[in-house]
């Protein structure tokens, strides 16, 4: 098979390719632990849970093709490399604060929008690069396995995610995708290609918001481009709300157990704060342990 042979003969884009599986397969299980979270750990008011989800968007809108810009004068490995560690620390912080007691809902704001940010340049970035570690001729090749890699472990992960937050409650699943991110930066390391885009002449020192302006100019006036972005920028939305609704849905409506701690037990939500991300008044603590359920255990 054609895939198999691409295997076989680009050691660079099986790494690529291995190295982003990996990562995606830990932010599988986030986007099933972060929500959880925010609801079970930190009682999310549906509001709250709203901006949570914008900021997880906020970046796309702002920075994407600024990201496209800056980074064809940037060597995309380091990008690569330096994004994942960055998302690495982000999301490890989540566990540590909860499992000192001190996580708070603007935290978890911050963490999602940088790394979001982080995650936004990442995969810009692994879309520049396969060209070069790909023969042009392997291109749809290349593109189709990291879509079936993609989708793979989308389905996968998000299985993975409900049992290990069963196994370990919400925040402490966090972990496994800082890890994910560890070994991809590792694998990454070992990319011979360095992925910088050869001087294009006089273009190349334009100002970036000029630049920016004119992949604005190309997109809207291209019909394919600029109705496959409306597509995608309507889907993501949709999906946003999608995923806010069905996180409380399930957890308030269905009176799921408890994952936010280690107590199966539901732990009773406290008033809805005035302030969007201000820190929601400690419910009663249990009387066994005596812990605020603004801990992961």
């Amino acid at each position: 098979m054609r895939a198999r042979r691409l295997l076989q003969d680009s050691p660079d884009f099986r790494r690529l390719l291995g190295s982003s599986t990996v990562s995606l397969l830990g932010s599988s299980t986030t986007a099933v632990a972060l929500p959880l979270t925010a609801v079970t750990v930190l009682h999310a008011t549906p509001w709250q849970m709203g901006l949570l989800s914008a900021g997880a968007l906020l970046p796309n809108l702002l920075f994407a093709l600024p990201a496209g810009v800056w980074l064809s004068r940037r060597p995309l490995r380091r990008v690569l490399v330096a994004t994942d560690l960055v998302q690495a620390l982000l999301v490890a912080s989540i566990p540590v604060l909860a499992v000192l007691d001190v996580l708070r809902l603007w935290q978890l704001g911050v963490v999602v929008v940088l790394a979001g940010t982080c995650s936004l340049f990442d995969a810009v970035a692994a879309e520049s690069l396969t060209p070069a570690v790909v023969p042009r001729a392997d291109l749809l090749t290349a593109n189709g396995l990291r879509a079936l890699s993609s989708s793979t472990v989308g389905t996968s992960g998000n299985a993975l995610a409900g049992v290990l937050v069963g196994l370990l409650t919400a925040p402490l699943v966090l972990v496994v995708d800082a890890f994910s991110f560890v070994v991809s930066a590792l694998w990454r390391r070992r990319l011979t290609a360095d992925g910088r885009v050869p001087s294009a002449g006089p273009v190349e020192r334009e100002p970036l918001p000029r630049l920016a302006a004119r992949g604005v100019t190309v997109l809207w006036h291209a019909p394919a481009l600029r109705w496959t972005t409306l597509a995608a920028t309507v889907g993501a939305l949709a999906g946003a709300v999608q995923n806010v609704v069905l996180v409380l849905f399930l957890v308030r409506g269905l009176h799921l157990p408890d994952v936010g701690s280690a107590s199966s037990s539901p732990s009773p939500a406290p008033p809805a704060s005035s302030a969007p991300w201000s820190a929601p008044p400690s419910p009663p603590a249990a009387a066994a342990g005596g812990r605020s359920s603004s801990g992961c255990c």
